[in-house]
């Protein structure tokens, strides 16, 4: 930038209308009828210590009123410098002889806190008068005044002043000499730009373990690394086969493009040093994920490959008891097996077991959780191949069919439910007498009775009572209850339950055919009784005998 400043010229007035009769004076040596223009403040100031004074024709440095600072923006790099300014000041005669040579001084001062560069003075010949020369302080010989009157004086520092005699000689019809100086300087303010290029960076990051079928994270992270601003980028995520959207939750932010295959996002400003997160969620379906994803803006383009191996989450529930009857009050053990056959590792295994409001839990396998109505294992992990075999004892109070219901829950996506249902029966417990006739005669009729009560606390099943008839009697085909089969050595009454705290009479009439001592085997069974021998009793009659009565039964 070069500034060109203008200054008028400095008149020097005369105070008597005397003229000089001579040569041109030193400055220091004028005479008293001319007045020298007042030597410029110096930085050095008493009024003012430290401070840069203006002098006349300088351009000032303060701020132009009403104007606005110019601020930098903050991508750019600079500062503002002080600017120089050169002041002038002309001395010469008020008054000076037709045909001489006249001298004038210039001095440049540089007043401000800034260097001025390639200063030069134009003071060019008048109007009716001729250039002689000018010549630089310092130097010895003076040299012809050019032309254009420019007068090269270099670098001015701030502080500095440098002084020009300048030499003109008047034509003889001039009648005065008008001399005009001017002084030029180069300011200039130099900002230093670094080339570089964008620094782009994206990476991809998901889990290391997917499960196929189960939604999983995928984060992209895209980094401005340079020093300059990246526009309108361009973000893509190409999904090979087996892999899609999980379109229950939404990308953020929303991608501009979006199908079956390819994911896309516009980025369009990312600053340097910033960093710019993309977040969504895939499935995949095969055995392998395999994804391209890819940025591109101002020229840079990233292309990356992503692959991750899938993984199976598979759960196998098997229960299983000891029988599928059990007695009530009676500890009744069940198994649970759970074992992982995938290839994904299961997290927080959960296995729940509901209780119905009669069955009561008495004995757990370690780390179960007991509640009023279930009881619950937790299993933080299970890794693929591992099984876990637990044990739950329970006790009903009451008969009837119980379902006991386990669920198994694992993450991810693992839930099962399975029922095992138990019949609970009471504990019969069969006290039984019988009686009959003792004493008879022949032709008398022969009467029995057995009692069969059940004192427990459940039904018995199947109680079957059978009696063996003697060679001395015979049968009359009365019997209670009405249902039995009788052969020419016995009856055996059909099968029947008992409650539990009733009781059955099972009666029979005979005749007395011969005399003799008639001895009944009486038989009893009941399921509970299993495969064991049947309780068996003996009755005995006596035929003619004594008086006839009731014979109690031989154990």
């Amino acid at each position: 930038m070069r500034l060109t400043t203008l200054l008028p010229l400095v008149a020097l007035l005369a105070l008597s209308s005397r003229t000089f009769a001579g040569q041109f004076q030193e400055p220091s040596r004028l005479p008293r009828n001319v007045l020298e223009t007042p030597e410029p403040p110096r930085a050095d100031s008493s009024e003012e210590p430290g401070a840069i004074q203006p002098v006349a024709g300088q351009v000032p440095m303060n701020p132009v009123p009403n104007s606005s600072p110019f601020t930098a923006p903050s991508s750019f790099m600079g500062e503002q410098l002080p600017t120089p300014a050169v002041s002038l000041m002309v001395i010469g005669p008020a008054h000076a002889q037709k045909e001489k040579e006249v001298k004038y001084i210039v001095r440049a001062s540089n007043r401000s806190a800034a260097d001025a560069y390639e200063v030069f003075l134009i003071c060019p010949a008048p109007k009716g008068t001729t250039g002689v020369s000018y010549k630089i302080e310092g130097k010895e010989e003076g040299k012809p005044l050019p032309p254009d009157g420019r007068i090269k004086i270099g670098t001015l520092k701030m502080g500095a002043s440098k002084q020009v005699e300048v030499v003109l000689k008047p034509e003889p019809d001039a009648t005065d000499i008008k001399f005009v100086s001017k002084v030029t300087f180069e300011h200039g303010v130099v900002v230093q730009t670094a080339l570089s290029k964008p620094g782009l960076v994206v990476h991809k990051k998901a889990s290391s373990k997917i499960i196929r079928g189960v939604p999983f994270a995928c984060r992209l992270e895209l980094q401005n690394t340079g020093k300059v601003t990246i526009n309108d980028i361009l973000v893509d995520d190409i999904l090979d086969e087996g892999l899609v959207l999980d379109t229950k939750k939404a990308p953020s932010p929303k991608p501009v493009k979006e199908d079956l295959k390819t994911l896309s996002w516009k980025i369009d400003v990312l600053k340097p040093g910033q960093t710019r997160v993309i977040e969504y969620q895939l499935i995949a379906s095969g055995d392998v994920a395999n994804s391209k994803y890819q940025v591109s803006a101002n020229g840079v383009s990233n292309v990356n490959n992503w692959s991750v191996k899938v993984t199976d989450a598979k759960l196998d529930v098997a229960l299983s008891s000891d029988n599928q009857r059990a007695m009530i009050n009676t500890a009744t053990p069940y198994f649970v097996m759970v074992k992982n056959t995938g290839t994904a590792e299961l997290k927080n295994v959960l296995v729940n077991c509901s209780l119905p409001g009669d069955v009561k839990a008495t004995r757990t396998s370690s780390g179960s959780q007991m509640f009023p109505d279930s009881v619950q294992w937790v299993l933080p992990s299970l890794k693929p191949q591992e099984e876990k075999k637990l044990r739950l004892t329970v006790e009903a109070s009451k008969e009837g069919s119980r379902a006991i219901t386990f669920a198994v829950r694992a993450n991810p996506g693992q839930d099962f439910q399975k029922t095992i249902t138990t019949e609970f029966y009471g504990s019969p417990t069969l006290n039984w007498t019988s009686e009959g006739t003792t004493n008879c005669k022949v032709g008398d009729d022969i009467t029995g009775t057995i009692t069969v009560k059940n004192g427990g606390d459940g039904p018995a099943k199947r109680v079957t009572v059978k009696i063996d008839l003697p060679p001395e009697i015979e049968f009359q085909e009365e019997a209670t209850p009405a249902h039995f089969k009788a052969t020419a050595n016995g009856i055996t009454f059909d099968a029947l339950d008992l409650p539990a705290g009733k009781e059955q009479k099972f009666t029979f009439k005979a005749k007395a055919k011969t005399s003799g001592e008639a001895l009944f085997k009486i038989y009893l069974w009941a399921d509970h009784l299993g495969q064991q021998e049947p309780l068996h009793r003996d009755m005995v009659t006596n035929i003619n005998g004594g008086a006839a009565g009731l014979s109690p039964a031989k154990p």
